[in-house]
Order: structure tokens, then sequence, then C-alpha cells
């Protein structure tokens, strides 16, 4: 075997060794964007504040409790990061009306795939309330990308 396909190997079996170390830690794509899954900031915690907006209009706290949990699922915080990774990539997207939309979407008990390119052309058409231009829609497809490739 020469120098070059030792060295080759050698690096391939390293990084197979290395790989399911780091794979817990943090998970990242070749965007240059790394998220660690470990920490979760309180203050992006959609599934209470979606929980707080139906308890506003009205709906009881157990039930805006459960509508909530529905829609943002098992993993909670993977939901709150998909969120924080359209409002970090779609600046004119305003906050209050994307809970807003969401805490509609959890009162009819609809599910919104934040990795899905649809969804997120119909959630934008419908908080913006016009069809979004060619940029947005670039944006809206990598953002389903990433959320896609990143989380699943």
């Amino acid at each position: 075997m020469d120098k070059r396909k030792l060295v080759t190997l050698t690096l391939f079996l390293s990084t197979l060794a290395v790989l399911p170390l780091s794979a817990n830690i943090q998970r990242s794509v070749d965007y240059g964007i790394v998220v660690s899954l470990s920490e979760h900031d309180e203050q992006y915690a959609f599934s209470e504040r979606i929980a707080s907006f139906l308890e506003n209009k009205g709906l009881e706290t157990e039930a805006a409790e459960r509508l909530s949990k529905k829609l943002t699922g098992e993993k909670s915080r993977i939901f709150d990061h998909k969120v924080q990774t359209l409002l970090s990539h779609c600046p004119e997207l305003d906050e209050t009306a994307l809970v807003a939309y969401l805490s509609e979407a959890a009162l009819h008990q609809s599910s919104v795939k934040l990795e899905e390119y649809g969804d997120l052309v119909s959630m934008m058409t419908s908080i913006l309330h016009k069809a979004p231009e060619k940029a947005m829609l670039r944006t809206l497809h990598y953002v389903a990308k990433i959320n896609r490739t990143i989380y699943g």
C-alpha cells in the first residue's frame, strides 16, 4: 500500500471513530451553521408562548398547553430551533405575527412542519397577506433545507 492510500485510510477511519462522539454535542451542515442542541434559551420557548397567546384569547390554561404541545410535538426544543432558524433568515417576519399564526394552527389542530417548503410558503403568505417574492421563496427553500438537514 503506498503512503497516499495509507494516509487517506487513516484519516477516514479517524473520522469514523470521532464522528459518533461529536454527534450528540452538535450537528453541523455545510452551510457553516453550527447549532448546539444541548442549550435551550427560555426566551424562545415557543410552546409556552403559543400557550400564553391562546390563554390571552380566552382558552383555559390546561387546554392551551395541551394544544400547544400537540403542535410543537414531543421535541419542543427542536421546534424552537426550527422557528429560530426561520426568524434569523427572514427579518421581515414579525415574531409576534408568527406566534399568532402558530397559535391559530394549534387552535385548529393543524400541523405546521417547519422543514417543509410548502408549509413555510403557506405560512408566509398567510402572515404577510401576499405571495412571497422570488428572493423570499429562495430563502424559504434554504430554511426548509436547513431545518430538514439539521433537525431531521
